[in-house]
């Protein structure tokens, strides 16, 4: 069963609402906040819009980010809560456009990071320092001629790369798709063109495979391209395959990931969905026929049952929160977009086996799913559970000095944290090698593992990490990801 995800409730029903998704049904989490957002149609689905960090639990809405109290039901944008109510948002179903909250570490701090469109129809970024609990707001992207449009769709997908907010969308210069950048240690915003695109494509998705960052995007021949974000420029890798009949434009249709051995781009039309496998050298296998279950298979490929519209959609999510050093990669399927329609969940298996599913229908497609693809725990959530972040980070001789907090359960020092890597861009399954003496409180270290650690938001606890063990130099590019367990 995937575990439980954070989802918002942007666009349907009566108020904005988070949900935490048990399988497909949606157990709300607190009492409504906000607004509706309206849009030119129901492609207007942001992602990631839910985020847990620092033991607070944080929402984006059209208006701010709002806060969930510690009574476990109130939400608040106040400052004085925790929230923070923007300064300029852009307003209108056609004006607003939201990305999601990530946690991107400037320097050695961790900081919760967003962009949103102005009232004069620039960007502007803004973030949380996950330390000091301070919200700024950066200054707007005063000259970026093309930014993003909520008329033909606002954003529709993101993600962190090498401490940098990608966002992908639509420009309001031309309708064209778009990468945006927004730099939170610079506060630099660029609008980046992806090669070959000559029309609006809401189905665009990235995934970082082997430190390397791509898009799987269609061109208006109807192709299905590989691009790579090389030296600040997105470039064509080729084509991925010619194009399922009538490949659709519409909104995630297609999800590209990795299991750290492969990268796989499944993409659908109005007549099947395929997936193929690249390997690190991008040699192209179609294992749909392997994979995909049969009711996402027409006749033609492999006698499949799919007779589906031509506006499914598939939304993609990693967990490696739930099982130390594993991958579990999670469908999300919808038929169409219309919001009040269901998704139905399935479980990736492997290159070489089905796709299984718990049968379940529900939730609702119209809303704001996570769709991170090497999550660290950050959009799952149950109340009442510990939570644990690196603080900061310093060099030390035989590997780097890791300051890390915990939250959940102030009192009892019986808590036990580990730290998993990796150092491709990739969900985080290797155990790291720790050495030295843990400090704070009581903490004492036995083997790769700092025990008696006290979750009481206030004490600060230091280990080395002995990244050399790992096969790591100085300067490599590595994402180290605590756990906490009791």
């Amino acid at each position: 069963m995937p575990p439980p995800l954070l989802a918002l409730a942007h666009r349907t029903g009566a108020t904005p609402q988070v949900y935490r998704y048990i399988d497909t049904t949606n157990i709300p989490l607190g009492n409504v906040f906000g607004a509706l957002e309206t849009g030119a149609g129901p492609e207007i689905s942001a992602r990631n819009r839910v985020v847990q960090s620092a033991s607070g639990v944080y929402a984006v809405q059209d208006d701010g980010v709002y806060k969930l109290q510690p009574d476990g039901v109130t939400w608040s944008i106040a400052t004085i809560n925790g929230g923070l109510a923007f300064s300029t948002p852009s307003i209108g179903g056609d004006a607003i456009v939201r990305s999601g909250l990530s946690v991107i570490y400037i320097g050695s701090s961790p900081f919760l990071v967003g962009v949103y469109r102005t009232a004069l129809g620039q960007l502007r970024g803004y973030k949380l320092n996950l330390s000091s609990l301070v919200w700024t707001e950066a200054a707007a992207s005063v000259g970026l001629l093309t930014v993003p449009t909520g008329a033909t769709g606002g954003l529709w997908n993101e993600c962190v790369f090498q401490n940098v907010l990608h966002v992908f969308g639509s420009d309001s210069a031309t309708s064209l798709p778009r990468a945006f950048r927004y730099d939170p240690s610079t506060d630099i915003y660029t609008s980046d063109n992806i090669t070959a695109y000559d029309l609006v494509d809401r189905a665009a998705d990235f995934c970082v495979f082997n430190n390397r960052f791509h898009c799987l995007y269609r061109t208006s021949l109807g192709t299905i391209q590989l691009g790579e974000w090389v030296s600040g420029t997105w470039v064509d890798l080729g084509t991925i395959d010619a194009g399922p009949v009538n490949a659709s434009t519409t909104g995630h249709r297609y999800c590209v990931f990795t299991d750290q051995l492969n990268m796989y781009a499944i993409v659908g039309s109005d007549s099947t969905w395929r997936c193929w496998q690249l390997d690190g050298s991008f040699t192209i296998l179609d294992i749909s026929i392997t994979v995909l279950p049969a009711e996402l298979r027409s006749a033609a490929v492999g006698g499949g049952t799919f007779v589906g519209p031509a506006n499914g959609r598939i939304i993609g999510a990693v967990d490696t929160d739930s099982i130390p050093g594993a991958v579990s990669i999670y469908f999300y399927y919808g038929v169409n977009p219309t919001p009040g329609n269901t998704w139905k969940v399935f479980k990736w298996v492997s290159n070489a086996a089905t796709w299984t599913t718990t049968g379940a229908l529900g939730g609702d497609v119209g809303h704001a799913m996570t769709s991170i693809k090497a999550a660290g725990g950050e959009r799952i959530f149950t109340p009442g559970e510990l939570d644990i972040l690196i603080v900061n980070s310093a060099p030390v001789i035989g590997g780097e000095r890791i300051y890390f907090m915990a939250w959940g359960d102030a009192g009892p020092t019986n808590k036990t944290v580990e730290f998993y890597y990796n150092r491709q861009g990739e969900p985080v399954t290797a155990l790291a090698t720790l050495s030295g003496t843990a400090t704070g409180g009581v903490a004492t270290r036995v083997g790769n593992q700092v025990l008696n650690i006290n979750a009481d938001g206030a004490t600060t606890y230091q280990i080395t990490w002995n990244f050399t063990a790992n096969s790591i130099a100085s300067g490599d590019r590595v994402q180290l990801v605590p756990r906490i367990s009791t």
